[in-house]
């Protein structure tokens, strides 16, 4: 059996074991003259970036987000998604993590009635992802007391 490296696409690189079957009778033996290759060990690579995060509960002061990532199996396993949150009004940021590889996130101690973009990114073994498309939503403004 050998060993080699191939290079199937541009950055992705498979390390493949080549070998050859042996064929046995009565007659004697001998190996085929086909080669056979294994692509089972795969190189990790750095993962693509997350779909833009869709909005599912809201009120004031938080917003819960969720996003698809689908992966080849060159990215996997997955560590954690960040989330950046930007404020559109004067361009603030700070990045918040995923609890554990968790594809929801819950973003608290938001301003009320002030848009925001949220974006996400994935993280591996080679590194991360950039973010990915953002998805802007303005929180809720206060209640207003009547008297």
């Amino acid at each position: 059996m050998s060993r080699g490296l191939c290079q199937m696409k541009k950055n992705h690189y498979f390390l493949s074991r080549h070998w050859k079957r042996c064929a046995a009778s009565s007659y004697g033996s001998g190996f085929a003259s086909k080669t056979y290759t294994d692509f089972s060990s795969l190189f990790t690579v750095r993962p693509v970036a997350p779909s833009s995060p869709d909005v599912k509960a809201f009120s004031n002061r938080s917003v819960t987000l969720a996003w698809n990532h689908n992966t080849a199996r060159a990215h996997r396993p997955i560590l954690r998604f960040s989330v950046v949150v930007r404020s559109v009004d004067d361009d603030s940021r700070f990045v918040i993590p995923a609890p554990s590889n968790a594809t929801t996130v819950i973003v608290d101690n938001l301003s009320p009635d002030t848009l925001y973009a949220f974006a996400v990114r994935a993280e591996n073994a080679a590194g991360h992802s950039p973010f990915g498309p953002e998805t802007r939503f303005r929180t809720l403004g206060e209640a207003t007391n009547y008297i």
